[in-house]
């Protein structure tokens, strides 16, 4: 990547005043310099090649009261145009071509500044570039640092060619530029800088930016290239041959979005967005298109957004963002005039938020979010979010990240960072969530961070899948003011309450079914009360959790449940653990209100310690049957001031198994199958029962406390195990093998 200098320096010469004046070169018709401030440049000032119309400038610059007209036969296709003079351009004024469909290419490899006061005015494609030469098929070439090479021909542009080590660098200052729809909006350049003054409210509370590209169901691109390249535009891609450069967008709105969303395209090396928004929403009946973006690293801040949601009847678009090193989305919010506007988020979206007194809202599917990062954090409330308010389904999430994924922190409004799928409409033929799909070699998720699926009506809610190469770490509370919240994955069927008294559910109105949690990872940890919780508050099924990893570790009030508060049953827990599972002040439970309770599945060849702990299932509906607790071949399993509990109200309490090479329990424990007016469950321990209070010895002679156990439990005790101890009357069995004769 070339030194920032470079930039910075092209940016001041940009500054300077320049001379208003265009002037021609003389190497494709006369070199005059044209009369303004109207500049008229017809197309005897170049040469036509078919539907090709060349011009070449010395020097091209426009003041702000200032206009250049391009006009010709309407038998032109493309306007090429290029500046040889040396000296960069300045356009701050109007740039203006009246042949119908038209698209034009300026090309100045010496730099270019849009001003504040610049405006497009073109009927077709409008694409400016620092490039060297447009290579043209079948062999031509429209050469601009070198004009004499050039061979100019009819045939369709190629590509934008680059020859220097350092190309010059693209501005826009506070500049609204904008193409006709369905055409597009390009800038390919050695660095590119786009800025523009803080967005505010208009009187309509909508936000506006100063700073504005668009290409209405088109298309944009922006590409930074450094060193020799050869930029192509395709019709599904936008390609470099060779090494990127810097973007960066300030306080800018990038957008595609029109009768069917259009396409945003972003090559760059480290890409910095502060306030910015890309957006490619899908307002009406033509399919959305792709937002692409690919870099190395990428900075998105202070309420960033990239958008690609659907409106309309038509589905939306997708997001697919790569990035190879460090992607991070985070910063403050950004509030405008005392309003939140939004926060920084990756949004895939299907219809407007419900109507509550007529539930109206039909559209199409909204995008699905694709990201690829060798690290991404998720920051101060930044959110990825894919949800549905109406007929179409959301879209998938899937974020694959080469190395560490943190979620943490939350913004000064109270946000908290967020990976959601949901669906959230109360008609009959509501849209699913989508799914969310993770893979990392580290997962974090700290001070309440949340990845979530959820349903709020019919639909279906999205299933979460976590696949870990190490760690999954979930810690650190949330607060904000009164607010106090955990780290947390979850899915959920709920419904929320509306103060409106128009906002009625329909009573034969049907909730869908919560989506599962499927977890791998070597260990998983969850500390100072955070939780995987499965839940639903009415008639929908509950989600199951299922948890496959080596090391599971639980402390500080966190949690592993599934609780059903309506006539929806519970979910089911699977617990896979391969080496140890330890307890410590937490709990794993299923819990319903009125219905049968969910079962607890614990399997693992390895240790199980639950230290002041419990493992619960219960029933609170007078005739629902108890959860059942299966506890399959762990080495050792160790309670301490813990319990295991399946218990029912008028139902039939749960059965309990537990089949374990060791079983140590101390007194004030407890393993009970319970119904407090039905039947009891059945309680099944096949392991040799040992109460803790056996392993103390007092060595002769001494205060010491030593422990001993039976033959074979030195080897397979962990040394992270503990066990309380404390010194014994005389007369006590002096060892565990005589408590047991």
């Amino acid at each position: 990547m070339k030194p920032k200098t470079i930039l910075t320096t092209a940016l001041l010469t940009f500054a300077l005043p320049a001379p208003a004046q265009i002037s021609t070169a003389g190497t494709l018709g006369p070199s005059i310099n044209l009369s303004g401030p109207n500049f008229q440049i017809g197309a005897e000032l170049g040469q036509q090649h078919g539907p090709n119309l060349f011009h070449s400038f010395r020097d091209f610059n426009l003041s702000s009261h200032e206009s250049a007209t391009f006009s010709g036969p309407n038998s032109v296709q493309n306007i090429l145009s290029r500046v040889t003079g040396g000296n960069p351009s300045n356009i701050d004024g109007l740039f203006r071509s009246t042949i119908s469909g038209a698209n034009v290419y300026f090309l100045n490899p010496y730099g270019i500044m849009f001003g504040p006061n610049a405006r497009l005015d073109v009927q077709g494609s409008f694409h400016a570039s620092t490039a060297d030469y447009l290579r043209l098929k079948e062999g031509g070439r429209f050469d601009v640092r070198n004009p004499s090479d050039s061979i100019l021909t009819i045939a369709p542009i190629e590509s934008f060619g680059f020859l220097t080590d350092s190309p010059a660098s693209l501005s826009i200052d506070n500049s609204q530029l904008n193409v006709p729809n369905k055409h597009s909006l390009s800038f390919i350049a050695g660095g590119i800088n786009i800025t523009g003054k803080p967005p505010y409210l208009n009187n309509k509370k909508q936000v506006t930016y100063s700073s504005r590209l668009t290409a209405e169901f088109g298309r944009i691109n922006l590409a930074s290239v450094f060193g020799p390249n050869q930029v192509t535009l395709t019709a599904d891609d936008l390609i470099l041959s060779g090494q990127v450069d810097d973007i960066t967008v300030d306080n800018t709105e990038i957008v595609t979005s029109g009768e069917g969303g259009g396409s945003i395209y972003v090559r760059a090396n480290q890409l910095a967005l502060d306030s910015a928004r890309l957006q490619a929403d899908t307002l009406g009946n033509a399919p959305g298109q792709l937002i692409s973006v690919q870099a190395h690293k990428i900075f998105a801040v202070n309420g960033t957004r990239f958008s690609n949601s659907t409106f309309g009847l038509a589905n939306a678009g997708d997001i697919d963002i790569q990035v190879s090193d460090v992607l991070e989305i985070g910063g403050d919010n950004l509030a405008l005039s005392g309003f939140l506007a939004y926060n920084s988020s990756v949004i895939a979206d299907s219809g407007q938020f419900y109507d509550l007194t007529t539930r109206d809202g039909e559209s199409g599917h909204a995008g699905n979010i694709r990201i690829q990062a060798g690290q991404f954090s998720l920051t101060k409330g930044a959110s990825i979010r894919a949800r549905t308010f109406s007929t179409g389904h959301a879209g998938n999430i899937v974020l694959k990240v080469n190395g560490d994924m943190i979620l943490s922190g939350h913004n000064s409004v109270g946000n908290n960072a967020v990976i959601t799928s949901a669906t959230n409409h109360h008609i009959e033929n509501a849209g699913n969530a989508g799914h969310i799909n993770i893979n990392a070699v580290n997962l974090y998720l700290r001070d309440g961070a949340l990845i979530s699926s959820a349903t709020i009506g019919p639909g279906k809610g999205g299933n979460i899948t976590i696949d870990v190469e190490n760690s999954i770490d979930l810690s650190g509370k949330y607060q904000f003011y009164n607010t106090i919240g955990s780290s947390r994955i979850s899915v959920a069927s709920i419904i929320v309450h509306h103060e409106s008294d128009s906002y009625i559910i329909p009573t034969d109105l049907r909730f869908g079914n919560a989506g599962h949690v499927t977890i791998i990872a070597d260990q998983l940890n969850l500390t100072d009360a955070a939780d995987i919780t499965a839940n639903t508050r009415h008639s929908g099924q509950g989600g199951n959790i299922d948890i496959h990893v080596n090391k599971l570790s639980l402390k500080d009030n966190s949690a592993i449940f599934s609780n059903s508060e309506g006539l929806g049953t519970a979910a089911h827990i699977h617990l896979q653990v391969d080496e140890s599972l330890q307890m410590q002040n937490s709990l794993i439970s299923t819990a319903t209100e009125q219905t049968e309770g969910g079962n607890i599945e614990i399997t693992s060849p390895g240790y199980l310690d639950l230290e002041n702990s419990a493992i619960t299932t219960s029933v609170k509906t007078k005739k629902g049957n108890g959860g059942n607790i299966h506890i399959d071949n762990p080495t050792f399993l160790v309670m301490d001031k813990s319990k295991i509990i399946a218990q029912a109200d008028e139902g039939q309490g749960g059965n309990i198994r537990i089949v374990a090479d060791q079983f140590i329990k101390s007194p004030d424990s407890l393993v009970s199958a319970s119904s407090r007016l039905g039947l009891d469950g059945n309680v099944n321990i096949e392991s040799p029962s040992i109460n803790l209070d056996g392993f103390l010895v007092v060595l002769p002679g001494s205060d010491e406390v030593k422990l001993h156990f039976p033959k074979g439990c030195t080897d397979i005790l962990n040394p992270k195990s503990t066990f309380h101890v404390r010194t014994v009357p005389e007369g006590r069995l002096k060892t565990p093998e005589g408590f047991m004769e």
